[in-house]
């Protein structure tokens, strides 16, 4: 289980209900595109990730496990999901009321809640396959670790190479150091919750 999970869980489930409250019947691709951008973005703009989740290289880009695991019912007491008539994953957000969402939005900073908002204004209308082709190009993380470890989707949907989001920070030894006295907080934290 990720950092995200033991230590930002409610973090985590607050904004999958959020994207899927703005978008709903969001198809589960692009909720976990857009968990990703608004991690990378965080890492590009600040040093640090919002959501702490891991991402593997997977076939269709960028994959967070425990997102992921919504399809099986992970993250249920936030959204809920099923398969429509497209073959699809769809998620629904548990939360229905706006007024109850604005609430439940506070666990994030005024910075954090303002990059979302970027996020969502730039990629949003991006159906998953725009997203996917994004990730996929060979600039990205995703794309470094692929040709880095020789990966073959030819034959495999899944594998178990980690994107270190901190990579973002190599020409910057300050962000460098950012990122990892927090996660090294985040860890610690994580000791604290019981994990």
């Amino acid at each position: 289980m990720s950092l995200g999970i033991l230590v930002n869980g409610q973090k985590v489930g607050t904004l999958v209900s959020y994207l899927s409250f703005l978008m709903p019947e969001i198809q589960l691709r692009k909720l976990l595109k857009l968990v990703y951008l608004i991690d990378e973005e965080s890492v590009r703009q600040r040093a640090i990730p919002v959501t702490w989740l891991d991402y593997y290289a997977w076939a269709k880009g960028p994959v967070a496990p425990e997102v992921y695991a919504i399809k099986d019912g992970a993250l249920g007491e936030f959204v809920s999901c099923r398969k429509g008539k497209d073959d699809k994953w769809h998620v629904t957000s548990k939360m229905s009321a706006p007024y109850l969402m604005d609430k439940e939005m506070e666990v994030f900073s005024e910075w954090e809640r303002e990059l979302i908002g970027k996020v969502l204004k730039k990629y949003g209308q991006m159906d998953a396959d725009e997203l996917t082709r994004g990730t996929h190009q060979e600039d990205t993380l995703w794309s470094q670790v692929v040709k880095e470890n020789g990966i073959d989707f030819s034959n495999l949907k899944r594998s178990s190479y980690k994107i270190d989001l901190n990579r973002l920070n190599e020409s910057d030894e300050e962000a460098l150091a950012r990122f990892e006295d927090a996660q090294d907080a985040v860890y610690m934290q994580s000791l604290i919750n019981g994990a």
